[in-house]
């Protein structure tokens, strides 16, 4: 059993744990098929919404899918992603906590 932040879900619609539609493209590994497209869309909407605002939206979600994808493919498991997203999204949040959002 893995411990998942609440806020990871925060304004999620649905249950994240319930095997629904997920993507049909192909996947390599079993656990994919555990994680539905409306999940992974949540995640991209997460680390975008963790993001500076400094640049474009295109480009911020364009990078959260790309955050996203890549941590989809190199998990092994549903609860390594999780904690890979949970990571990643801490990871931000700090950083943008280090930068004055304006430099006089």
């Amino acid at each position: 059993m893995i411990t998942i932040p609440a806020w990871l879900f925060q304004n999620f619609n649905g249950d994240p744990f319930h095997r629904g539609p997920h993507s049909t493209t192909s996947t390599s590994k079993f656990w994919h098929t555990q994680v539905t497209d409306s999940v992974r869309e949540h995640f991209v909407e997460q680390l975008v919404n963790c993001q500076s605002p400094k640049e474009s939206t295109e480009e911020l979600i364009k990078k959260g899918r790309e955050f996203e994808q890549q941590m989809f493919d190199v998990c092994n498991s549903r609860e390594e992603y999780y904690r890979m997203v949970v990571k990643k999204i801490k990871q931000i949040r700090k950083q943008n906590q280090k930068k004055p959002d304006r430099y006089y």
